[in-house]
């Protein structure tokens, strides 16, 4: 039985490529936001940094502006709540 779908599945493989290329065929691919991509935040508590790492997310594809980023709003909160 193992054998039997290691089989279909490598039958199947020609499909997998044909529905992956179609796939990113029809795809738009999105621009990272226009702005800056490091952020200060003034405040009175010692500085810290703050890495974010990932990709679309991280790098505020799809928004406008980096200021409405993940990164930039995680900042902001940080910065309200610390001082």
């Amino acid at each position: 039985m193992q054998r039997l779908l290691a089989l279909l599945t490598w039958l199947a493989f020609p499909v997998y490529v044909w529905q992956g290329l179609g796939v990113r065929r029809r795809t738009s691919r999105m621009l990272p936001a226009r702005g800056p991509v490091i952020h200060e935040m003034p405040g009175k508590a010692p500085a810290i940094t703050l890495l974010v790492l990932g990709d679309s997310s991280a790098a505020s594809v799809g928004i406008g502006h980096s200021e409405n980023g993940l990164a930039a709003q995680l900042a902001i909160l940080i910065s309200e709540r610390t001082g």
